[in-house]
């Protein structure tokens, strides 16, 4: 599953995570991204674009989803 499909993309382009999503991002920076956060194209988690997030394949071992 890859980060994009656990976020929203508003019709302005921002982008929203459905949920919190921990991701530890292969820079070794661990990201938190949460509801209620809109994100422009732009925006830097942790110095990292959140364009760039959206590709990150999670899996169970290096990234957490919590509902």
């Amino acid at each position: 599953m890859l980060v994009r499909d656990l976020m929203t993309q508003h019709p302005d382009g921002a982008w929203e995570a459905k949920q919190i999503i921990t991701i530890n991002h292969p820079s070794g920076e661990k990201i938190t991204l949460r509801p209620g956060l809109k994100m422009n194209p732009g925006f830097m988690a942790m110095g990292i674009d959140i364009i760039e997030l959206l590709d990150i394949e999670l899996d169970e071992k290096d990234s957490q989803i919590q509902e």
